[in-house]
């Protein structure tokens, strides 16, 4: 019984480590994933703070595109 316990307390944790490798993997699956940006907006109307949002509204992926140059192509 005690040999069951410890195989099977061993196979559980090569499933845990490769899990973990896995997920740790794909983060890092673009060839220049340091250079990955978010664009995020919070708007204050009448002094109340909204949550913050994932979309932009006008031409600001533009304007930081331009400033950025055309290297972060």
């Amino acid at each position: 019984m005690k040999i069951l316990s410890i195989g099977l307390g061993l196979a559980m944790s090569c499933f845990l480590f490769a899990r973990v490798a896995y997920d740790n993997l794909i983060d890092t699956c673009f060839n220049d994933y340091g250079r990955i940006y978010q664009l995020n907006m919070q708007f204050k109307i009448g002094g109340n703070e909204l949550a913050w949002q994932e979309m932009c509204v006008g031409k600001l992926t533009e304007g930081v595109y331009s400033a950025l140059g055309e290297d972060m192509v």
